[in-house]
């Protein structure tokens, strides 16, 4: 049930996860509007009807941003420094660097941090579902001195989308993600790595199960630098443990 506070939503970015939230939020009746730089993913997400260009609207009730892990802090505070936005969250998969970066805005008791546990191996508003993120994790993660109405509205927000709340500190979420994804995605790439330099005789062996441990090596490359790099000591301490074992 929509929370009557929650009527209307501002996504910036509008790749993948931005344009599935436009879409989830769109078919639950809720008013989405869309901001991006990059203006033909822009138009492909308002021809999929994930919301409407930013343009001239009225104040939002909620922001959400959906971009690049080393974009988001600026953004997050130039959102807050707006008129009329109740709360705003990001769903960038690093959270304690970004929550650092708020903490000493003027309105950061307005930002609660969130990350959907969702994805696909594709990235951009084509190839976004209005369904990525039911019944998946969507880890929210309040700062230490927040709480009340904008964390009431992140959690409606992952509601709405489908998704299971799951509140977390930023340092507890880091280092949960660095095991179950960004390790993970990283020796995926490695393997990858391992059957491009193979011979071809080799490869025609691959069954199910290469497939299965490579899968996620698809994604955007570019975007796994930045995740990486943001992340990057909780990684080494998983990367670490599985040396140990070998």
């Amino acid at each position: 049930m929509t929370a009557p506070e929650l009527r209307s939503v501002l996504v910036v970015g509008t790749g993948l996860i931005g344009a599935s939230i436009g879409l989830a939020l769109r078919a639950r009746g809720l008013h989405v509007y869309l901001r991006d730089v990059d203006a033909e993913s822009l138009a492909v997400a308002v021809e999929r009807g994930a919301g409407l260009p930013d343009g001239e609207r009225a104040p939002v009730d909620h922001a959400v941003v959906a971009i690049p892990p080393h974009l988001a802090a600026d953004v997050v505070t130039t959102l807050l420094d707006e008129d009329g936005i109740s709360a705003v969250t990001d769903v960038t998969s690093v959270k304690a660097p970004l929550a650092q970066a708020v903490a000493g805005h003027p309105g950061a008791a307005r930002y609660v941090g969130g990350h959907p546990m969702a994805g696909r191996e594709v990235s951009g508003p084509a190839g976004a579902h209005h369904d990525l993120f039911r019944g998946r994790p969507w880890v929210i993660c309040p700062p230490a001195t927040n709480g009340g109405r904008p964390v009431e509205m992140v959690t409606q927000l992952a509601l709405l989308v489908g998704a299971m709340p799951v509140r977390m500190s930023p340092q507890q979420h880091d280092a949960a993600v660095a095991v179950v994804s960004h390790a993970p995605h990283l020796v995926s790439a490695l393997v990858a790595g391992r059957l491009r330099d193979a011979d071809g005789t080799e490869v025609r062996l691959a069954g199910g199960g290469v497939r299965d441990i490579t899968r996620v090596a698809a994604s955007d490359p570019a975007m796994w630098r930045q995740i990486l790099r943001a992340n990057a000591l909780a990684v080494r301490d998983v990367l670490a443990a599985v040396r140990a074992d070998l």
